[in-house]
């Protein structure tokens, strides 16, 4: 058994299973028996009085026969939005433009170029951000997303903004520091 988000449904690895697991795996085990998809869809309440919605999907081994269950919990006081932003791309990139740099036979270099070009434009046309801070931006959000862990993903952004590798990393030291310090005060 494993669980991750336990904290969200009260249930740990350690925890026996409940008559309320035992039902949806009969139901599974009958689904399987008879030809019928193994799924079972329902609406729960958790310990602090929660309400989610909980898939469970039965897993299939050799010989037809149910070996395990996969369980899928949406909270349904998590804002939609919220779910939306998790499994959306961030703004800079375009779906249309990430799949064509990735057919690409200069694949790496063009994906680099693309993903530091759009982040560049979507923080200069973002009137929230004082023109001063616009680079110092990019390259936050470009260190967030892991670009500076890709080969060559610090002088290519060099050259795309038009600044030094030195300033590249001066920025992301100093975001660190910052986070560091803003880490340490929400402790004390």
């Amino acid at each position: 058994m494993k669980i991750i988000n336990g904290d969200y449904s009260g249930r740990s690895e350690n925890d026996k299973m409940d008559n309320a697991v035992l039902v949806v795996f009969e139901q599974l085990y009958a689904m399987v028996k008879h030809g019928d998809v193994p799924a079972v869809i329902c609406f729960s309440v958790n310990n602090s009085g929660n309400i989610y919605k909980s898939t469970t999907i039965g897993i299939i081994g050799s010989r037809n026969k149910l070996i395990g269950m996969l369980c899928l919990n949406l909270y349904m006081n998590t804002p939609l939005s919220d779910v939306i932003q998790s499994i959306s791309l961030p703004n800079y990139l375009f779906a249309g433009n990430a799949a064509h740099v990735q057919h690409d036979d200069s694949g790496h270099d063009a994906y680099l170029y693309e993903t530091i070009k759009n982040a560049k434009q979507a923080v200069m046309n973002n009137p929230d951000i004082p023109s001063k801070f616009k680079k110092k931006e990019i390259i936050r959000s470009l260190n967030e997303v892991g670009i500076f862990n890709i080969k060559k993903g610090v002088a290519v952004c060099a050259e795309v903004l038009g600044v030094t590798i030195s300033t590249i990393y001066m920025h992301i030291r100093n975001h660190d520091v910052t986070t560091e310090r803003a880490q340490e005060e929400e402790s004390d």
